[in-house]
């Protein structure tokens, strides 16, 4: 094993060795040969180039990457300074000879809008660019600052095997900030504890592997502001680990592929959680919440195969959970879905199956299609105002009409309907009360950890909901990463 160092300012015709003979660029740690089990470390400090490692590592023994400094994470990134600009009118200022067009632009870290065609009209915190010109305002010189446009296509780019990433930012990038490519299947690559954010490329992603990988795993990652937070095609497989999508358009988009998402935070997308053709996701004591715009919570295309168990799912404007085409497969088991609109869970199309799952809220509880599959049982409704709370085709049931719901559909037969009696619905706080009529009353499906982590079942029946009464987390906070507080 040999340890090689990188830092910015660092010397390239050094040997890289030790601290004080560090390389110092990004090109020389690329265009070098490394062996399995060497460790490259780069200093905190912000790299303007990609990282594009040519070794790779082998099984057990990667070729890792582990920074050196002051405990802050290395940036990658894609955007170059800009200096030198030039008054125009008012406080919109230019500079030529920029051949390569931008998609983004940031002044003191902070992206700008773009404003196509304005060119010498921007407003203040716009920018636009033509004919190899920059044009931006920020209503005041911005030689006072620090410009930025983005001019790489990748943060970091991966087309090498058993490779292991530890505490590194992607960033402002033309494209994808992290990406796993090179034409074949990339195999066995870890990335831990990293951050990918700021793409607009239309198919932009914080991550993403477009090829046939296998054996990915990312522990603790963080993504943001990128078109998709996480992207995943090609009969790809991968698991994430206690991770972070958040201001997106879409939080996770993959159309193909086998994936498992473990204790994820998707929050604040446009849409949260997307699945189209033949992927199959599984989410283990997942949170999806917050989806704004058009979206929903979990959105299922014909041919995907999502699984949620033990997941949170709340807040989302449109739908918490929608089947929305033929094909689509979808299974909820001991999930809480709440105060989601205009449908908790609307089965489209598909096939849809909810067992144990809490559905709370004032609007549409279960919608089912007319041609859509469904299977219900052994849930808690409960509707919070007057209103329908399901509907079967075109017919409708107020929340007072729960048997002919059931009669009708021939579903929901151990269900019931009442106050689930969460410990404190204003803080999501969705674990039971000693007197909610969820204890005992679902089903085994087989679930060994609740949302909280705490074994199921206590006794010899599971509760409804996310929460075990009695496992471990009653009344009190077992810890940060029982609920949910990642990244």
């Amino acid at each position: 094993m040999t340890i090689y160092y990188l830092k910015p300012g660092g010397n390239d015709l050094a040997d890289g060795l030790s601290e004080a003979n560090a390389w110092g660029t990004v090109s020389k740690v690329n265009a070098s040969v490394f062996a399995p089990g060497d460790i490259i470390r780069p200093r905190h400090g912000t790299y303007r180039e990609t990282l594009m490692l040519a070794s790779s590592g082998l099984v057990n023994n990667p070729l890792i990457i582990l920074p050196w400094g002051d405990g802050s994470k290395p940036i990658f990134s894609g955007a170059d300074i800009v200096t030198g600009m030039v008054l125009n009118n008012g406080t919109v200022y230019t500079k030529s000879g920029i051949t390569i067009e931008p998609a983004q632009a940031f002044y003191n870290e902070v992206r700008l809008t773009a404003a196509p065609g304005l060119t010498t009209a921007v407003g203040v915190g716009q920018w636009d660019w033509d004919a190899n010109t920059l044009y931006l305002n920020v209503g005041e010189d911005p030689a006072g600052g620090t410009v930025e446009i983005d001019q790489r296509d990748y943060g970091v780019a991966c087309i090498t095997d058993y490779l292991q990433f530890n505490n590194v930012v992607a960033e402002k990038v033309l494209r994808d900030c992290w990406s796993q490519q090179g034409g074949t299947e990339r195999i066995g690559n870890v990335f831990n504890n990293i951050i990918g954010r700021y793409t607009v490329y239309s198919v932009g992603d914080g991550f993403t592997q477009h090829i046939a990988s296998m054996g990915t795993v990312v522990n603790r990652g963080e993504f943001h502001h990128c078109t998709r937070g996480i992207t995943c095609t090609g009969t790809s497989q991968a698991t994430f680990n206690r991770c972070l999508s958040y201001d997106n358009h879409w939080g996770e988009f993959s159309d193909t592929g086998t994936y498992i998402y473990n204790d994820c935070d998707f929050f604040s997308n446009n849409i949260n959680f997307q699945t189209g053709d033949a992927a199959v996701k599984t989410l283990n004591r997942c949170k999806i919440r917050g989806a704004t715009g058009t979206g929903a919570g979990v959105w299922a295309n014909a041919g995907a195969n999502v699984t949620l168990n033990y997941c949170r799912i709340y807040d989302n404007l449109q739908w918490g959970v929608i089947t929305n085409q033929a094909g689509a497969v979808v299974t909820l088991s001991n999930c809480v879905v709440s105060d989601n609109g205009p449908d908790q869970v609307y089965a489209v199309l598909g096939t849809t199956t909810i067992k144990n799952t809490v559905f709370y809220g004032g609007n549409t509880l279960l919608r089912k299609g007319a041609t859509a599959t469904l299977t219900a049982d052994y849930n808690q409704y409960y509707r919070t105002s007057a209103g329908n709370a399901w509907r079967d085709g075109a017919t409708s049931y107020t929340y007072a009409n729960f048997a002919n719901w059931k009669a009708s559909t021939s579903q929901d037969t151990n269900s019931q309907t009442g106050d689930p009696s969460f410990m404190n619905l204003s803080t999501k706080d969705f674990r039971l009360q000693a007197a909610s009529p969820c204890r005992d009353k679902g089903t085994d499906l087989s679930l060994l950890y609740d949302a909280f982590h705490a074994p199921v079942p206590v006794g010899t029946i599971p509760d409804i909901g996310c929460h075990e009464y009695g496992g471990g987390s009653n009344g009190r906070i077992v810890s940060a990463f029982a609920l949910g507080r990642i990244g």
